[in-house]
């Protein structure tokens, strides 16, 4: 018998907003590191991404909404992906993570609405590099909190929540 406990719904939600705001700086360098990298190819996107930073739509995907819910869903489905030992029947190559399967499907409706943001938005020049630095954010939130489901550190946590399929 192992002592593995199930965790309360109180103290499951204060485990996944602390393993959240723990991975706040790397997406933070991640997005910093970006933004970089497109100010140097398009001389007029910080004043596009200063332009996006004023909307809600920004807020809402900074904010309590699109990127703490991306990374607990792939969270989630990191740990169940170990819980189920499919980890140990698929074999992943050590650069790929896998995330929930329908990310991309998630991942491309919030660019639609980001389209819908953006089209009544006449200040902004570089369009296609705007949704592109969004794109890869998201992205990345995806692969890190799949990682961080799969890790030792947060699934011996919460193994003992998790139901075999």
């Amino acid at each position: 018998m192992s002592n593995e406990q199930q965790l309360s719904r109180a103290q499951l939600d204060a485990l996944l907003k602390n393993v959240f705001a723990l991975q706040i700086p790397v997406i933070e360098k991640f997005m910093t590191d970006l933004f970089r990298k497109y100010v140097s190819t398009a001389s007029t996107f910080k004043q596009d991404m200063d332009t996006m930073k004023a909307t809600e739509w920004h807020k809402q995907f900074l904010g309590q909404k699109v990127m703490p819910h991306l990374f607990i869903e792939n969270l989630g489905f990191g740990a169940s992906f170990r819980h189920q030992e499919q980890d140990k029947v698929v074999k992943i190559p050590d650069n790929m993570t896998v995330v929930k399967p329908d990310s991309d499907d998630q991942i491309e409706e919030i660019l639609q609405n980001l389209d819908k943001t953006m089209a009544s938005m006449d200040g902004i020049k570089n369009k296609g590099l705007v949704k592109k630095f969004y794109k890869e954010t998201l992205e990345l939130i995806c692969q890190l909190g799949s990682r961080t489901g799969m890790m030792d550190e947060f699934y011996e946590q919460v193994k003992g929540s998790l139901t075999k399929a």
